[in-house]
């Protein structure tokens, strides 16, 4: 029976939709589509804006859990329905370079004594959730990286529930360039190991590093200003 639909199926389609169609249903022929294409895409079908896409794409194909059909409903759902909040982190906001001179730097950016300067750590760049109870870390890869550094559990258990927290995993044994934090190189000696040992964990121990605080008490709060955040942060 399945045969005679997919026959029925591709004779109606032209030779172009034919190819994307069986690269879409066998699962083994893979076509590369950039993300931002696939969130254009899906906002453009669905009516959804950009970022609301963009929000719930992240963390939907993670590695080691296939994706159902309540997930696609989920994802393609009207704005005004409620989507439950899950173990999902949110976009990453990333740095870009400012290609300015420094004399335009004030009068594009406003005056120095109203700018936000931040340390660039040596680690890797990750979220950290607490929702329901249970907590995840998610690398900027939208991996799921929780079982990689369970010893960051003691900062979970510290956190409120309802809790997002945007920031930098690294090796923190009293060495490196910032008084504390080890060079990257020690850090890349715990990342993606199957087998993590008690030794290593003591050798090797890190810390998270939280500069941003983009959930608090459930509630998103990336529409505020990053001078409140970082107050409630500090908080």
């Amino acid at each position: 029976a399945r045969y005679e639909r997919l026959v029925a199926y591709s004779g109606a389609l032209t030779a172009e939709d034919r190819l994307a169609f069986f690269k879409l249903i066998t699962g083994a022929l893979r076509i590369g589509v950039a993300k931002g294409q696939v969130v254009l895409a899906l906002a453009e079908a669905t009516g959804l804006d950009g970022p609301t896409v963009a929000q719930r794409l992240m963390g939907y194909t993670q590695a080691g859990r296939a994706v159902g059909r309540d997930d696609f409903a989920a994802l393609i759902a009207p704005a005004e329905t409620a989507v439950a909040a899950d173990g999902r982190p949110y976009p990453f906001f990333l740095a870009h370079a400012l290609n300015l001179p420094l004399e335009a730097l004030a009068e594009t950016l406003g005056p120095p004594a109203d700018w936000i300067a931040e340390w660039k750590f040596d680690g890797i760049r990750a979220q950290l959730l607490k929702r329901g109870g249970e907590w995840r870390l998610w690398s900027r890869g939208e991996e799921l990286i929780s079982e990689t550094f369970p010893d960051l559990a003691a900062v979970a258990a510290a956190l409120p529930d309802g809790v997002a927290l945007d920031g930098e995993i690294v090796v923190a044994r009293g060495q490196g360039d910032v008084e504390g934090i080890a060079p990257f190189a020690l850090l890349q000696q715990r990342l993606n190991r199957k087998v993590l040992t008690e030794k290593m964990k003591a050798e090797l121990p890190v810390a998270f590093i939280a500069y941003d605080l983009i959930e608090e008490g459930g509630v998103d709060l990336r529409e505020l200003p990053q001078r409140e955040r970082r107050e409630r942060l500090a908080r």
